[in-house]
């Protein structure tokens, strides 16, 4: 379920087991980013792959163990660790985009993952990253531009 971001509550994601073998996840679009959007996704589902069904996961309050988890399974999910290397290396908008088209990924999650790990400055290929909102049917949609 993706729903519209709550102003200042600062979370992109959650997830909880609503029933021993039903569990929600949820997504908000703060950001408004694919690569936030699909970082978090993973991270909420390796909390529902753990299947720690007694606890609610949202972001900022959980178990910092759980939370490298969480992180480390989104990003290595998203940029396998040997695929990664070559990374550091990127220089120009256009190895990127080669870059992802390699990994068969959007540009925008290989320019979140170099901003992030600090590679990139966060003002650094920001045009690759694709713009997301909520459509008028409550679904996810590109925004042009």
């Amino acid at each position: 379920m993706v729903v519209p971001e709550i102003k200042g509550a600062k979370v992109n994601g959650a997830s909880r087991w609503l029933s021993p073998r039903k569990a929600l996840l949820q997504l908000s679009l703060r950001y408004k980013r694919n690569d936030i959007f699909w970082f978090s996704f993973f991270h909420e589902a390796r909390h529902i792959l753990d299947e720690v069904k007694k606890s609610i996961f949202v972001q900022g309050l959980e178990n910092q163990e759980a939370e490298k988890k969480a992180d480390a399974f989104a990003r290595d999910f998203l940029i396998p660790p040997q695929q990664a290397s070559p990374m550091n290396r990127l220089k120009t908008l256009n190895e990127v985009k080669e870059f992802a088209g390699e990994l068969g990924i959007h540009p925008g999650i290989v320019v979140g993952r170099l901003q992030n790990d600090g590679v990139w400055p966060r003002d650094r290929g920001n045009g690759l990253r694709q713009s997301l909102d909520l459509g008028p049917d409550g679904l996810v949609a590109e925004v042009a531009g």
